[in-house]
């Protein structure tokens, strides 16, 4: 399956789109910074996972800082 990505900038401006090949029962993870820090960097905004019908996922969001310490992005389902 393939689920689409759409990447916003806080005013809903959407700035990259992008597809992510997912393995059935599988799982996929990357840094923000790493895969789309060149248009990420130094900005504010979402990001939104759209899958074709009926195909379901998951989303974990992590947040780290220099020290190490972590916390949680929260999700939204539409």
């Amino acid at each position: 399956m393939t689920a689409a990505v759409s990447i916003s900038d806080d005013a809903g401006n959407v700035i990259l789109s992008d597809t992510i090949a997912l393995p059935a029962m599988g799982h996929r993870s990357f840094n923000l910074a790493d895969r789309y820090g060149s248009v990420t960097a130094q900005r504010r905004g979402t990001l939104e996972f759209t899958t074709p019908s009926p195909g379901m996922i998951s989303v974990l969001g992590l947040s780290f800082n220099a020290t190490g310490a972590f916390s949680t992005i929260p999700t939204i389902a539409k």
